[in-house]
C-alpha cells in the first residue's frame, strides 16, 4: 500500500520488518529482492548496494538477488561493477552478460 501511494521508504521498512518475522528463506529472499526494487524506484542508490550485497553476501548465487543489484549498480553509475554481477551471471548460466546489460538499459529507458 505505501509502494502504491509513493511512500518507498516506508514500504522499504515494512518489508525488512516483514523479512524479520519470514518463516522460509523463499519468502525472505523474494522480500529482499522486492526491497531492493524499491530503493532501484526510489533512486537510493548506496543504500539499495548496501542492502543487495548483504544479501549476496549471504546467498552469492541468487540469480533475482543478482540481477537486481546489477540494475542498482547501472543506474548509480557503477558500469564496471554492474558488469561484475552480470558476469557472475552468466557463469551462473544466466543469460550472456552482453542480453542481460540489454535487458537493465531498456528496463531504464522506459
Amino acid at each position: 500500500y505505501c509502494e502504491q501511494l509513493g511512500y518507498f521508504n516506508d514500504a522499504i521498512s515494512d518489508l525488512k520488518r516483514y523479512i524479520r518475522i519470514a518463516d522460509d528463506i523463499e519468502t525472505k529472499l523474494e522480500t529482499a529482492a522486492q526491497v531492493i526494487t524499491l530503493y532501484i524506484i526510489a533512486k537510493s542508490f548506496a543504500k539499495g548496494i548496501e542492502f543487495a550485497s548483504e544479501w549476496i553476501q549471504q546467498y552469492p548465487q541468487d540469480q533475482d538477488l543478482l540481477i537486481r543489484r546489477a540494475k542498482l549498480l547501472y543506474r548509480a553509475g557503477l558500469i564496471d561493477e554492474a558488469m561484475e554481477d552480470l558476469g557472475l551471471l552468466e557463469e551462473l548460466g544466466h543469460g550472456s552478460a552482453k542480453d542481460n546489460l540489454n535487458k537493465i538499459v531498456q528496463d531504464v529507458e522506459i
